[in-house]
């Protein structure tokens, strides 16, 4: 991406905007994906027919949010 910038002569920090962007943007969407599955498997669990995935939907979307809370940084910038 650096060669598309540098061949389009634009400003340096529109690459570190860019990196912010794309360190944040994954991690937002994770979160807010764990959280509309933990706020479907509550809702699932009212019922007593839906209660066993419902509990297992509200488990993982738990586990998905804090995956992407906590998850590391991967991106290496050069």
């Amino acid at each position: 991406m650096r060669e598309l910038h540098q061949a389009l002569r634009l400003p340096r920090y529109y690459l570190k905007i860019e990196n912010a962007l794309a360190r944040t943007l994954g991690r937002a969407t994770t979160m807010m994906i764990g959280f509309a599955m933990t706020i479907v498997g509550l809702g699932m669990t009212a019922t007593i027919v839906l209660l066993p995935l419902g509990i297992v939907t509200g488990l993982l979307g738990v586990a998905v949010f804090l995956g992407g809370t906590f998850a590391p940084d991967t991106r290496i910038d050069r």
